[in-house]
């Protein structure tokens, strides 16, 4: 019998990542594996990588480290500035001739150590008791050689260093202007702004300096309410909830000169209490909301402060600065109410006049009376679903997306309805762990029309996100991105971008429109932090930058083993992932810098520490770096290396049985594909059949009689035979398959090779639709 096409396009409704049901059963366009890849307008697109805005960076101008004799050989940097404690993984930022490093000594030694080069080599001016300096950025180690004795003499140093925190905040800060809004990045320690002139971040000023105490899960709750009449500046306040350790943080508010801390009496009584934290601030209906708070007697401090976490606390109408603007013992003024349950209040947002209030498994409404008396009243809107995840929610105009302890909902303020039902388990795969549900993080990208959560998977127990579950709340389906980010915000240009500075190293990493909005001032990207302290801008380009920094290489390990180890901290990389090295500077016999613009194949040695395999793109083999001779035992790592990791795809197919209700099996000649033409592009098609998932039947080597090839070009098969594909925006590839069996499925993802070859990684993949070439043949059973 002659080959049927089957043909399966337009992956919009019923589509995209699906485990309701068996791979068998689930619909013809859905997937039971979606993994870097995701259903858009009626494609499967291969998502796309994200482009470095920037690293969370202090500067440095004339800070003390202290005096400097001949009896200091090597000076620790980060030691003498106190940091080396709180930030143990920070790194100075190299020199340039912009941003000099500079080392300044005062009388006697009386000399000024410089570079302006980034190679750790200091000049020296004038000649004096130093006669070489270098400097080792990653360590912070200033080593000296001296001519003679030299008496103590006061140092400063003028740079700018990396203190390699995660990003704990990319907070949306208001401005009088339209349509001009900026964010407000933090760390566990620090509150940063962009730069726009430099590009690059640096410390949000302040005219009262302010530091942060909490820890690596303690995200910055802000909000966006009233004015400093002194300055007639917008107020932005923050809060990052940190009341458990040792050193509890206040509330705040930054006027844009000026840190405040916040600390209002609740009460006229001798013996007054004061609000000290809470876990959400929120402006409504003219007042400035608490909830979750954090209370205590006003002659105590905020280190005795009790927790009300069913509680929601306001102010007066106005102004929340006035000293009596929270006294709840005085009628009209501030007032509170409690949540009628055990469950701590989790979160809150606002759909259309109705403040949401999320708690761990409910959900409740707080509704405006209109009385100035007691504005506000608690209602019960759901008994089962919550939201154990304070940066879940995510706003619609008819309800809020939130991710709770055993469902994914919308909430409208009168009804909490499931919207995970195609991936009902994938809530429980969220890790709990290592305060997993605190780590969960949501943002609606609206130019894509996507939402984006972050989350730890369960399976790999890691510390900080290593997956991202993406909803595309247009056609409903989900898919899942190996990302590491901590949190979301949104980032406006100042200026328009230029052509000179695309952030693209070529013409087909530019995957947006030239007049898209994508490149012009103020368009609301959207961006995301990781545990490194990197800003990325999401969604940009086909690669993605650099996204981890290396802190330590060990050269040295003794035989047999002969294997460098790289040491990039809580990296959440997989053994057999790609990245690519960057920005090395060091030295030595081999100097590492070598490592430099390569792909390497990831061997995971534990949460900490990786090795690498180098790929030959002359003999397409994976080798290891010392047999490469790219360095040696004598080697010396001096800092400043970045990792780039390239994201390969996972496109399962559901199993096909196509022929199950006629008790025949199927034969499968070939597979047809409509896919966006590359220059340089093709992936792999492997095929399975009988359910059996462990031997490929498209496997060259296993199977030599096999037509043709199982890599699926994404470019002209030959301009040669037929030149007009070269213009063809889009072309159908075959695939020859020729099995026979009662069910196939075909997962379609870049080879190792493919993915480490950088004119196949950096092309686009864009699925139009397929064709199946099919007819029955013998009975199923033998």
């Amino acid at each position: 019998m002659s080959f049927q096409p089957h043909y399966i396009a337009s992956f919009e409704n019923d589509s995209g990542l699906f485990t309701y049901m068996e791979p068998f059963l689930i619909p013809e366009k859905a997937f039971p594996v979606l993994e870097d890849a995701y259903c858009w307008r009626g494609r499967i697109l291969r998502r796309e990588g994200f482009e470095l805005l920037g690293r969370l960076r202090r500067i440095l101008k004339i800070v003390s480290i202290g005096n400097i004799s001949d009896t200091d050989v090597v000076v620790h940097i980060f030691t003498r500035m106190g940091i080396n404690t709180k930030q143990p993984l920070a790194q100075l930022q190299p020199g340039t001739v912009t941003n000099p490093l500079v080392i300044t000594i005062g009388a006697p030694i009386s000399q000024v150590l410089t570079d302006t080069t980034g190679t750790g080599t200091l000049s020296i001016a004038p000649a004096g008791v130093i006669t070489a300096a270098s400097i080792n950025y990653n360590t912070g180690d200033l080593t000296l050689t001296f001519s003679g004795a030299a008496a103590a003499s006061a140092a400063t140093i003028t740079g700018a260093y990396y203190p390699g925190l995660p990003v704990m905040g990319l907070r949306t800060r208001e401005h009088p202007e339209v349509n001009n809004e900026s964010v407000v990045e933090f760390d566990t320690i620090y509150a940063y702004q962009f730069n726009a002139t430099t590009q690059q971040f640096e410390e949000l000023p302040s005219t009262v300096a302010k530091t942060w105490n909490g820890v690596n899960s303690d995200f910055f709750w802000s909000t966006n309410y009233y004015y400093d009449t002194t300055t007639d500046k917008e107020l932005f306040w923050a809060s990052n909830d940190n009341m458990a350790t040792a050193t509890r943080d206040p509330i705040r508010y930054y006027n844009g000169t000026t840190w405040t801390d916040f600390a209002p009496a609740i009460t006229t009584i001798i013996t007054q209490t004061t609000l000290y934290n809470a876990r959400i601030i929120l402006p409504y209906k003219d007042r400035l909301l608490f909830l979750n708070t954090w209370e205590g007697k006003t002659a105590d401090h905020i280190g005795l402060a009790t927790n009300f976490p069913q509680r929601i606390r306001w102010s007066q109408n106005g102004n929340p600065l006035e000293v009596n603007a929270f006294y709840d013992d005085v009628v009209g003024k501030g007032a509170y109410a409690e949540i009628p349950t055990n469950e701590i209040i989790i979160s809150a947002e606002f759909v259309k006049d109705t403040l949401l209030v999320k708690c761990e498994r409910s959900s409740w409404k707080l509704v405006y009376t209109g009385n100035q008396t007691f504005p506000f009243v608690i209602q019960r809107i759901n008994v089962e679903l919550g939201s154990e995840s304070t940066f879940s929610l995510v706003p619609f105009d008819r309800g809020v997306f939130s991710v709770g302890n055993v469902a994914i909902t919308t909430d409208d303020s009168v009804n909490v309805e499931r919207i995970d039902v195609q991936i009902p388990n994938t809530i429980f795969e969220f890790n709990n762990d290592n305060e997993g549900a605190k780590r969960v993080y949501g943002i609606r990208d609206y130019y894509n029309e996507l939402v984006y959560w972050t989350y730890p998977d369960s399976a790999q127990n890691p510390t900080y996100p290593n997956k991202v579950l993406v909803f595309n709340y247009r056609n409903n389906t989900y898919a899942t991105y190996t990302d590491s980010f901590t949190c979301y915000g949104y980032f406006q240009r100042a200026q328009d971008l230029t052509w000179a500075q695309l952030p693209y190293l070529s013409w087909n990493d530019w995957i947006k429109a030239w007049n898209s909005g994508v490149d012009q001032s103020l368009f609301p990207n959207v961006v995301a932090g990781n545990q490194h302290g990197f800003v990325e801008i999401v969604a940009q380009k086909t690669l993605n930058d650099s996204s981890l920094f290396i802190y330590g290489i060990d050269f040295t390990l003794p035989a047999p083993y002969f294997v460098v180890v790289f040491n990039v901290p809580n990296h959440n990389l997989q053994t057999g992932e790609i990245v690519q090295i960057n920005n090395i500077i060091g030295g030595g016999t081999i100097n590492p810098s070598s490592l430099n613009a390569k792909n390497y194949k990831v061997i995971r040695l534990d949460k900490d520490n990786i090795q690498l395999l180098y790929f030959n793109p002359i003999t397409q083999q994976f080798v290891d770096i010392i047999t490469a001779g790219l360095v040696d035992g004598g080697s010396l790592y001096f800092g400043n290396g970045v990792l780039s990791k390239f994201n390969n795809f996972n496109i399962s197919t559901k199993i096909f049985a196509p022929f199950y209700e006629q008790g025949t099996q199927c034969r499968v000649g070939y597979v047809d594909y409509l896919i966006d033409t590359t220059d340089n592009g093709e992936l792999t098609g492997t095929v399975y059949i009988n359910e059996d998932n462990t031997d490929s039947l498209s496997d060259i080597v296993a199977n030599p009689s096999l037509m043709g090839s199982n890599a699926i070009l994404t470019k002209p098969e030959s301009l040669t035979l037929i030149p007009m594909q070269g213009n063809q925006k889009k072309i159908w590839h075959r695939q020859f398959v020729q099995a026979i069996a009662q069910n196939f499925q075909i997962i379609l993802s870049l080879s190792d090779i493919q993915n480490a070859t950088q004119a196949i990684v950096s092309e686009e993949f864009v699925l139009h639709a397929m064709t199946f070439h099919l007819s029955p043949n013998a009975r199923m059973t033998q």
